[in-house]
């Protein structure tokens, strides 16, 4: 697939989204606590309107092909969490947040070739 002309509307909608989910959020964490703050943060609200916005304006195979790339995320994401889940007390916030990125990113790189062999 070639890349597609910027289309700078779609990406500020995607902007405004993605900001107007993060601070639903951090509401519900003030609200009811990280927990359940950081369990919304997880659901893949975020990433599926990407995916809807893309599939909208740009077609069904763009929204396929990113709904494969997000299914490489997804995984970095558990990575991430999993990191971010046991190390600040041991080694620090900054620490941990470094090594989980730097997990994350390792994780996308081994699993993306892996699920576009799987899924055609």
């Amino acid at each position: 697939m070639h890349p597609q002309k910027i289309q700078y509307h779609k990406i500020l909608v995607d902007f405004i989204l993605g900001g107007l989910l993060i601070s639903i959020a951090l509401l519900i964490s003030d609200i009811l606590g990280p927990l359940v703050g950081g369990g919304f943060a997880a659901l893949p609200i975020r990433v599926g309107a990407t995916i809807f916005i893309a599939g909208i304006s740009g077609g069904e195979a763009i929204a396929y092909e990113m709904s494969k790339g997000a299914l490489s995320g997804l995984f970095g994401a558990f990575a991430f969490a999993l990191i971010l889940s046991f190390t600040p007390q041991k080694i620090g916030i900054t620490k941990s947040f470094i090594a989980a990125l730097f997990l994350c990113a390792l994780v996308i790189c081994i699993t993306n070739p892996i699920i576009m062999e799987i899924l055609p």
